[in-house]
């Protein structure tokens, strides 16, 4: 039986060159942003600009077209070897070309592995959601007539469904929320979440939303719902319990065996200019 070490170390070379070629992907991916960020355009952008044949992706030359054309980015900063390395880090199906979601993605957030996309997605919902559901709340929609009023606002066409750019319209121009509060990729995740048929978020799934964000919203001020009686009640009584120099007051005012002393004072500090001082050199200066 011939030793398996040739193979352990082809493995292990193997993993070793895998790991390189993700630092370098690692780093190439820092440079192309901090670049992106001067020159002041998204990735989209980016992407339309090199898409040269308008096939809806992008290969290996266009690649290094939008690299060294768009973003200024010279050879002596990424060369050719680590720009390559990066494309076909990016290329997950191995097709020879990447399309829009792939650069982002990458470019955005690096090399996820099973599971991360949905998580990262569920996350991202969930924030929108939690935006709107306080900006909704600030715009009324509580009951069915407020939420018809708020659909018909957001339906431009009157079509009967929302569209994403009336959803998109209506959240930056009503709403007011830029793209730090909600991306213009978590609000596309969001819409996507919340149609059900896939043509637009019909009436009812919308009035649904808007009057759950009556019930589930949380935060301070307005976006607080009333409390009922019962947690009035407990707040109450949390604002009026006595405090241990008051029970303590008490309980030696009820004893019987012992005699109910005088207990010291605030100090003067803390009293106000208007009262004397009760220290026992006053006192005995102003009995001379």
């Amino acid at each position: 039986i011939r030793p398996s070490k040739p193979r352990v170390l082809w493995n292990i070379g193997q993993q070793a060159a895998l790991g390189r070629n993700e630092e370098v992907a690692h780093r190439v991916r820092r440079k192309l942003n901090s670049a992106r960020v001067q020159a002041n355009l998204s990735w989209e952008d980016l992407f339309r600009l090199s898409d040269e044949d308008n096939s809806g992706s992008m290969d290996w030359r266009e690649c290094k077209k939008m690299v060294r054309q768009h973003l200024h980015v010279p050879n002596n900063a990424v060369d050719d070897h680590e720009l390559r390395i990066l494309f076909q880090e990016m290329d997950d199906d191995r097709s020879g070309a990447v399309d829009p979601k792939e650069l982002v993605s990458f470019l955005q957030h690096g090399r996820t592995f099973p599971g991360e996309d949905e998580s990262r997605r569920e996350r991202n919902v969930a924030r929108v959601r939690r935006n709107l559901f306080m900006a909704f709340a600030r715009v009324g929609g509580g009951s069915d007539g407020e939420a018809r009023r708020l659909f018909e606002a957001v339906d431009l066409d009157g079509s009967g469904r929302v569209s994403h750019f009336e959803l998109s319209s209506f959240v930056r121009d009503e709403l007011r929320l830029n793209r730090w509060h909600v991306g213009n990729s978590d609000l596309e995740a969001f819409y996507r979440h919340l149609e059900t048929q896939g043509d637009g978020i019909d009436v009812a799934d919308f009035m649904d939303f808007v009057k759950s964000s009556r019930r589930q919203r949380s935060g301070p001020e307005s976006f607080y719902t009333p409390p009922g009686p019962e947690a009035a009640l407990a707040a109450k009584r949390l604002r009026t319990r006595r405090t241990y120099r008051q029970e303590l007051e008490e309980s030696l005012a009820r004893s019987d065996s012992l005699p109910a002393p005088r207990l010291a004072g605030p100090a003067f500090t803390s009293v106000g200019r208007g009262s004397q001082p009760r220290t026992r050199l006053f006192l005995s200066s102003t009995a001379l």
